[in-house]
């Protein structure tokens, strides 16, 4: 049974548009738990007992970038902003790509675990939605263009 069975024959689907649901957990993720969870992770590199001369502060600057282009993707999302959907890709394909090798060399832990888990997912999600679909390609020569993701 899919979506459309659970409706009758003359009946039509609601459309899935605006930021609620998924979108709305994504947005929150950006703006609250993302920069807690980068927080988190450049203040463990900060306390670690490895001994790193001048490299924390390069790498808390590093965590910074990620930091706000993920908060203003999270605000660009929310206002239904086709520039936040473009950026929050953007920020899940690099997580991707800076955690990827890092299971692969063998630096296996659950942070890294976790990250590419959720990189994937919501860059799934950004791709395969519906309800992105029709917020934030509204005209018809945008539309054809996330028709190449479908």
């Amino acid at each position: 049974m899919t979506i459309g069975d659970a409706f009758g024959r003359g009946e039509q689907r609601p459309q899935l548009r605006g930021v609620s649901g998924w979108l709305l957990l994504l947005c929150i993720m950006l703006l609250v738990v993302f920069p807690l969870r980068l927080a988190s992770i450049a203040w463990a590199i900060l306390r670690s007992p490895i001994p790193m001369s001048g490299q924390p502060l390069s790498i808390v600057l590093l965590a910074v970038v990620p930091l706000v282009v993920g908060i203003i993707a999270g605000i660009l999302l929310y206002r239904e902003q086709w520039l936040g959907l473009r950026l929050a890709q953007l920020l899940f394909s690099f997580q991707l790509l800076f955690a990827a090798p890092a299971l692969i060399v063998g630096f296996w832990n659950v942070i890294t675990a976790f990250t590419i888990v959720t990189a994937a997912t919501w860059l799934a999600y950004l791709f395969r939605s519906e309800r992105v679909r029709n917020t934030y390609f509204t005209n018809d020569a945008s539309r054809d263009a996330a028709e190449v993701f479908r």
